[in-house]
């Protein structure tokens, strides 16, 4: 009879689990994903891919270099006058991303990407540039 029980409670406590896990995965909210492609200017055909969410980060492959994704907007605007950006709506018109590259922990520089831009606007010391290649779950 012990082993009727204890089986009826590992089929129990596994059904818990199960329905544990499908069930944070449908009340879990989907954040948007990004996705960054790394290049060194050295090397064009070389690249990594990091899919990211906003305020999250990811090494360069084989350096100190920490990418956070700072900012998403969905309709980049640069005011030339205050060099603020601003979103002209909430519609993906034209996305940009705002990174920010640190080694060790100290901040080098704030860049920012266009969605499908493949000229970069600055490449900084050490060499890396940023594209802004893909993007998933946008509301």
């Amino acid at each position: 009879m012990n082993a009727g029980i204890s089986g009826r409670f590992a089929a129990g406590l596994f059904w818990v689990a199960l329905l544990s896990i499908f069930g944070c995965q449908t009340l879990r909210t989907s954040e948007p994903a990004f996705t960054v492609r790394v290049r060194h200017i050295s090397d064009f055909q070389a690249h990594e891919d990091h899919v990211v969410h906003l305020h999250e980060g990811f090494f360069i492959a084989d350096t100190d270099l920490y990418v956070k994704l700072q900012r998403f907007v969905p309709d980049f605007e640069l005011n030339m006058n205050s060099k603020e950006v601003v979103s002209r709506s909430n519609e993906p018109l034209n996305p940009a991303l705002q990174l920010a590259v640190s080694f060790q922990e100290d901040l080098l520089y704030e860049s920012w990407i266009l969605y499908q831009n493949l000229i970069p606007h600055a490449i900084h010391e050490p060499g890396y540039y940023f594209q802004f290649i893909a993007y998933e779950d946008l509301k």
